[in-house]
This record gives structure tokens, sequence and C-alpha cells, in this order.
């Protein structure tokens, strides 16, 4: 009951909530209802001080700079080199905070999500997306999303779509799938059910729809 209550504060959070969030952080007795006080407090910017674990998440990153004239930083992940590395960066991400990760980098959460180089390491991206799903406030998910159309990491957006406003929500989806030829499905995952695309049949998707419907044998069926 505790947790589906707190739940209630993500709709209108703000930082009068911060000593509330803090309290419970600190003091509930269940585990996910901390984890969660925890969550909107990253949101709003006060996640809890980097510690060893964060130390040692970002030993498995290196920032890098990149161009000649126009230098830019790169945030590279350093692969694993065994089963259990991967594991670990697997669990040290899990009970990471988008502030305290950026910063044992020596970089700002907004500064982080623009180094960061999408589409080599799955596996970390996704890792990043949640924990600024999680920990992240508006204007990082917003970033965060806005970095992934331009990278075509499109298949991340629908993990931030419950983070993003209804209209950036559609936006993303059309630009996903016209311009990176995602799924129907995946574009209505990304928009929302209520959500109405324009001419979703010109995209890719539907233009292998059309020609799949067009086909000799096409059934009837088909049509639905």
């Amino acid at each position: 009951t505790r947790l589906r209550l707190l739940s209630l504060l993500s709709e209108r959070l703000s930082d009068d909530d911060v000593t509330f969030l803090e309290g419970i952080a600190a003091n509930d007795r269940a585990p996910k209802v901390k984890a969660l006080a925890t969550s909107l407090l990253g949101r709003l910017g006060h996640g809890p001080a980097s510690g060893e674990d964060i130390a040692e998440l970002a030993g498995f990153f290196s920032v890098k700079t990149k161009g000649l004239l126009r230098s830019a930083l790169v945030v590279q992940a350093e692969p694993p080199k065994t089963p259990a590395q991967w594991q670990r960066r697997k669990a040290l991400f899990e009970g990471a905070d988008l502030a305290a990760f950026s910063g044992a980098l020596g970089l700002a959460p907004q500064e982080l999500i623009a180094a960061w180089d999408w589409n080599v390491d799955h596996a970390a991206d996704m890792a990043l997306i949640n924990v600024i799903v999680s920990t992240g406030t508006d204007a990082h998910v917003t970033q965060a999303a806005d970095a992934i159309s331009q990278g075509d990491a499109t298949g991340l957006i629908a993990a931030l779509a419950p983070r993003l406003s209804p209209a950036e929500r559609a936006g993303h989806a059309e630009t996903a799938l016209h311009s990176h030829g995602i799924s129907f499905e995946l574009a209505q995952q990304v928009a929302g059910p209520a959500a109405r695309l324009d001419d979703p049949l010109s995209a890719p998707a539907g233009k292998t729809l059309l020609a799949a419907l067009q086909r000799d044998d096409a059934k009837p069926s088909d049509q639905f």
C-alpha cells in the first residue's frame, strides 16, 4: 500500500517532496519502498553520493576526446573480459544513480548523455537508459530520447517512453517509423495506445504491409 501511494508522487514531483522522500529512503522498512523513494529523489537531482560501487562501475568506461578541429568528449565502454565481469557491471548498473555515475566519470549528467557512444554496447546502452528512467530528471529523459533518435538506437525509445510527454512520444514514434524503419508494434509501444500517427502507410513498415496484401497468395484474413 505504501508503495502504491508513494508512486503517486511521480505524477507531480517537485522539490517540495525532497524532505519527505529523504525520510522514506532512510527509514522505511520495505526495500522496494526505499528504492522507489531513492529513484524519485534521483529524478529531482538529489541522488546518493558516489561510493565504491559507483567508482567501480565508472572503471568499466573511459572518457576520451574525438576529433581534431572540433574535439568532443566520448564515453566508451571497455568490454568486460570475463562473464563474471559482465555480471558485475550489470549488478552495479542496477544500483546506480545517474548523478553519481556521471560524477564518477568527471561529467555532469547532461554531459554524460551527450557524450555516450550509442549503438556500440547494447547492454550498456540499455543499462544507462534504465538508470536515466529511474533516477534522471525529466530534462535528462528528453535529452536521452533525442540522442537515441539521432544515433538510430530507436529500440531504446520504448524504455524511455513512459517518462516522456504524449507529444514527445508521438514525435519520436513517427521519426523512428519513417526514418529508421521500426515496426508498427514498436511504434505503437513508443507512442502509446491513444496516439495517432500521420500517414503510417508511407513508412517502410506500411509499404511492406501493402506489398504483402497485394501478393497473389494473400488471404482475406490478411486484411486484418
